[in-house]
């Protein structure tokens, strides 16, 4: 069994954001995510400037690059 600080459920800008946020506090997170489907996704299809500059400044640029955006 895995013990952690914090769990969050969903992979997306805001899930991303907040596990490197609370990684960077120090506190044991695990994201939890159903998988790619992009028949189903309904969240995260447009990042606005800001929010690639927020989720750059966490260490996501590389993901995000890769996704596309």
């Amino acid at each position: 069994m895995i013990e952690v600080d914090v769990l969050i459920a969903g992979g997306g800008p805001a899930g991303c954001t907040t596990a490197a946020a609370m990684a960077q506090l120090g506190l044991r997170t695990l994201l939890a995510d159903a998988g790619q489907d992009r028949h189903k996704m309904l969240a995260g299809e447009l990042l606005h400037p800001v929010a690639v500059e927020e989720l750059t400044a966490f260490g996501f640029r590389e993901a995000l690059r890769a996704d596309g955006a």
